[in-house]
């Protein structure tokens, strides 16, 4: 979000002001979003695919049906430009005005977003309890009697028709196994397996993301290779050690750069998380992030420095962190520090 608004609600009052004793007309500029040159958007591009941990966040403020939202904080094109990857909560957004995902100011700044800042974008698809899949064309599948083999492999296919249809960056399966899924990780594994002959790092198009989200249920450890990421919900992880033993319990699946932890910030919107204490006992907040210096410590602070033992992690994030946008200290504040702090070549 890069509007500055503090001082026009003042400047309109006192041009009213001045109507009955000036009656010239003064073109009066309202201040424009700030432009960057090509040579900020090549950087920014460079910074994407950099080696980096990222930033992932679970993004529903544009909705389907806010064609005209009254706020930045409901445009895809407001986000942070140094967030990475954007899991789109609300649907993919497209241009059929038949579609539920029907949203053309959100297809524009996604593929500005995309194009000119290299961030990335991906569906969120059930893995949890859902046995019927519907494809672009309105058809159904309920796969309940189907075998494993056949239901997962119509599944990958609808899946990989709306990422190559709607031009997305991949997708995000949310492993949280209850009722139809809940058969020791053996449909997560096939529909894995499935997809990532296509798209992932062991894929013929590696450059689209194939990511497993999950809660409490670890996914199997034969899809760790296939994944680009694996993105837990750290919610309300209140430590340094439990980060940590939250990894040590998938380090034999995956390695730490593909372990992605987020904090529930829609909950936790007021200090971006809970309070948190790091490896070594500090919970004083770091002089970067601090307002206040010698303040507490939150946990998406305590994300963005912390690392496993074992090296590096891929990155970090949150859920519903668009309540961020509304932060009293200005736009995506937490957001911002925490990326900053994280990755601190990057300039605003």
């Amino acid at each position: 979000m890069k509007t500055k608004i503090s001082g026009i609600i003042g400047l309109l009052a006192l041009a009213t002001g001045f109507v009955a004793c000036d009656t010239d007309v003064e073109p009066m500029e309202i201040q424009k979003l700030t432009t960057y040159d090509d040579q900020y958007y090549a950087n920014l591009r460079a910074y994407h695919e950099s080696d980096h941990a990222i930033f992932y966040g679970y993004f529903a403020g544009y909705g389907p049906g806010e064609k005209y939202p009254a706020s930045w904080g409901q445009r895809i094109i407001g986000l942070p430009d140094s967030i990475d990857v954007i899991n789109l909560w609300e649907g993919t957004p497209c241009l059929d005005k038949n579609s539920v995902d029907y949203n053309p100011m959100a297809v524009s700044d996604m593929r500005f977003c995309q194009e000119k800042k290299g961030m990335k974008f991906v569906s969120h698809k059930d893995a949890a309890w859902r046995y019927e899949f519907t494809n672009l064309s309105g058809e159904t599948f309920n796969v309940k009697d189907m075998s494993d083999e056949e239901a997962m492999r119509i599944y990958a296919d609808i899946i990989l028709e709306e990422i190559y249809e709607r031009g997305i960056d991949g997708v995000d399966l949310d492993y949280e196994p209850r009722d139809y899924w809940l058969d020791g990780g053996n449909k997560i594994t096939l529909v894995c397996q499935y997809l990532s002959e296509k798209i992932g790092p062991k894929g013929d198009d590696p450059s689209k993301l194939l990511i497993v989200d999950y809660y409490s249920h670890t996914p199997p450890a034969a899809i760790g290779e296939l994944c680009s990421f694996w993105v837990h919900q750290a919610y309300n992880c209140s430590s340094a050690a439990r980060l940590q033993s939250n990894y040590n319990a998938v380090a034999g699946s995956i390695p730490p750069e593909k372990y992605v932890c987020c904090e529930q910030m829609g909950d936790n919107r007021t200090n971006a998380g809970v309070a948190f204490t790091e490896a070594d006992g500090n919970t004083i907040t770091s002089d970067f992030w601090a307002i206040e210096p010698g303040s507490r410590m939150y946990s998406l602070e305590g994300f963005a420095r912390w690392n496993p033992e074992q090296g590096r992690k891929g990155g970090f994030g949150g859920y519903y962190f668009e309540y961020d946008y509304y932060h009293k200290y200005g736009p995506y504040h937490n957001v911002r520090r925490a990326i900053q702090l994280c990755n601190p070549s990057i300039k605003y």
